[in-house]
């Protein structure tokens, strides 16, 4: 009897623990990013310290921007930035991935774009960099 309920219970044990719940999933705007001008201000103990870039947040992000007591961090990502000579610059390199984490409530301001800034401004405002990554997408769209 001993015997019956040990293997009933280890028969019990084995099945519960290779149960794996379905996964309801259901379409989220995380996927869905958009370009946005972004103006940040990190404030410290002693001194703030401003940020402009653009660079793609999700919608979801945004829609938590519109709450005026919105905690927590976002991603803000394929960042360009004006470099000191007032060209656009990429923030992405060997080293660097091209994102950063902010906190929400650090957002002063956001302009939603509809598409990467790099293709907005003039050639004579991008930097190598930005250049660099013009003709990279440009092959890359003519190969697919």
């Amino acid at each position: 009897m001993r015997f019956l309920r040990f293997t009933t219970f280890c028969f019990i044990l084995i099945i519960s623990c290779n149960h794996k719940p379905e996964r309801v999933t259901t379409p989220q705007n995380d996927d869905v990013s958009d370009w946005v001008s972004i103006h940040i201000d990190s404030k410290m103990k002693n001194d703030t310290t401003s940020y402009y870039y653009y660079g793609q947040i999700s919608r979801n992000v945004i829609e938590k921007l519109k709450e005026p007591s919105s905690n927590g961090m976002f991603s803000l990502k394929n960042i360009r930035y004006f470099n000191p000579n007032d060209q656009l610059e990429v923030y992405e390199d060997i080293d660097y991935k091209g994102e950063m984490l902010f906190k929400l409530k650090d957002v002063i301001w956001i302009e939603i774009f509809k598409k990467d800034p790099i293709l907005i401004f003039d050639s004579l405002k991008l930097a190598d960099s930005a250049k660099d990554f013009l003709k990279y997408k440009r092959n890359s769209n003519k190969k697919e």
